[in-house]
């Protein structure tokens, strides 16, 4: 980031003016980019509330001193409201010796406020016993918006900006946009009497199924320094380390797919670590077309998450044999067949500009477990 190229900025030239803070520079907002820029620092990454607790110590000021001003010490030229013990009467612009001040870590709110607001509309059809087939079938088409699941719960976790808590209003965190399930169970209506060796074998069968499937959840694109910082509310330190902040999209929110890396197909370019599998055909690029959030531009930060995350079905399977002993007696066979097609599913991870090697890359399957089979049997008498 070069200091030379940026345009003075009314905030910072009125804020340092006469500090002392923008000695050997053309102008004060040269100062604070050369201070807090380049490479790891705070403007590039996005670490508003570090930018702040800087100009609020002094640092970066050439001299001794320059960060008192009119008895206030830091660089700012105007009291501050946030300090929470008064300044000394001896300090002043030759000296800082015992002029430390214990200064808020962060503005933030964790408290159980807010807003949000869910609409749906689902189509439910059902069939009872015709023919010896049972059937429910459920869709749902939702939208369900807010300021996040932040609740009293949450202890630790704060308001993306409390000064503006519409700042973080979009997606909830469990917003699935549409949510299908299905079950069916058959029993074949002949030979339920089980008469005769015939009977026994093709009589007292059962068998049932249930399919799920569904869109996928908000997931969070992170910045490049993490979650927090990046609206000046938590220093990720003395308050929560988890605010919801998003990356911005600069182009078309992509669609999600868990792509193999390691198919003829040479999906997953230039990734240099992560598991082999990957939200996006390159990750590397992808990461090039968000950016972070900027202060005074961006007004909302996307809520749960902007970008969608993966996808899910899932299909379980029973199959149960009764047979007639006598006529109190029966035996029951039963075989349950969880992910009876042994689909992976894998979990949705979190994606952070901070790793471009590894961006989009999928951790570990976890919505759907690999197919298991319980077999059982028991007498009714």
């Amino acid at each position: 980031m070069s200091a030379g190229a940026v345009t003075p900025q009314a905030f910072f030239e009125t804020a340092l003016k006469g500090t002392g803070y923008c000695t050997g520079f053309a102008n004060c907002t040269q100062a604070v980019v050369a201070n807090e820029g380049g490479g790891g620092g705070n403007l590039a990454n996005a670490q508003v509330w570090g930018i702040w607790s800087d100009l609020d110590s002094g640092v970066g000021c050439p001299t001794a001193g320059c960060n008192v001003v009119n008895g206030n010490v830091g660089a700012f030229n105007f009291p501050r409201s946030l300090q929470s013990t008064p300044i000394p009467s001896t300090c002043n612009a030759a000296t800082t010796v015992g002029c430390a001040v214990a200064f808020t870590d962060g503005a933030y709110q964790n408290a159980s406020i807010g807003f949000g607001n869910y609409n749906a509309g689902f189509v439910s059809m059902k069939m009872a016993d015709w023919n010896g087939l049972t059937a429910q079938s459920n869709f749902t088409w939702s939208k369900a918006l807010g300021l996040g699941s932040q609740a009293q719960s949450s202890s630790v976790l704060t308001a993306l900006d409390p000064f503006n808590l519409k700042e973080q209003y979009g997606r909830q965190a469990w917003d699935r946009k549409f949510i299908y399930n299905v079950f069916l169970v058959y029993q074949p209506p002949f030979y339920k009497g089980q008469s005769g060796f015939l009977g026994r074998v093709l009589g007292g069968w059962t068998f049932s199924t249930i399919f799920a499937a569904g869109s996928g959840v908000p997931t969070q694109v992170g910045t490049t320094f993490g979650d927090y910082q990046g609206f000046g509310a938590c220093d990720g330190v003395g308050c929560g380390d988890y605010d919801m902040e998003n990356a911005v999209p600069i182009g078309p929110v992509p669609h999600v797919h868990a792509y193999n890396c390691t198919t003829a197909g040479g999906s997953c370019p230039n990734q240099t670590n992560g598991y082999p599998v990957n939200y996006f055909p390159n990750g590397v690029n992808q990461a090039m077309n968000w950016r972070n959030p900027i202060l005074g531009l961006d007004s909302r930060d996307g809520g749960a998450g902007i970008l969608g995350g993966l996808a899910y079905w899932n299909m379980d399977l029973s199959i149960k044999k009764s047979i007639r002993v006598a006529e109190s007696v029966n035996l029951e066979f039963q075989g349950v067949f969880a992910n009876v097609l042994n689909h992976n599913q894998w979990t949705d991870n979190y994606l952070g500009l901070y790793n471009t090697g590894g961006f989009g890359a999928l951790d570990y399957l976890g919505e759907a477990e690999p197919r298991n089979m319980e077999l059982g049997a028991r007498v009714r008498f």
